[in-house]
């Protein structure tokens, strides 16, 4: 059995971000948008880009700096100490249902 593999790729990158910031449901309510806001639905994807591009950057720089499997709650731990590196964790798999 091989060891932890400690790298992410560009596309694993994007899946991270989209899913932990966005959240799933963004994919899946396209529909939704479109009634509720009509033509409008279409300016909130740039302006989504916009405004989550500069997080991106953020973890781009924390990951390339400080490489670790434990991604958001592991940049915490770095900062504030391990009690709120464990409650970041277990806050990423709280939220798992309700993005589903």
């Amino acid at each position: 059995m091989s060891g932890l593999k400690q790298e992410l790729g560009l596309a694993q990158g994007i899946g991270l971000l989209s899913t932990s910031l966005l959240g799933t449901g963004v994919f899946a309510v396209p529909a939704l948008a479109a009634l509720v806001a009509g033509n409008n639905s279409l300016w909130a994807w740039p302006v989504l880009i916009i405004l989550v591009f500069p997080i991106a950057i953020v973890f781009a720089i924390l990951g390339r700096h400080y490489p670790s499997a434990g991604g958001v709650a592991h940049f915490v731990g770095m900062a504030f100490g391990s009690r709120l590196e464990r409650v970041t964790g277990w806050l990423f798999l709280s939220v798992i249902p309700v993005g589903l």
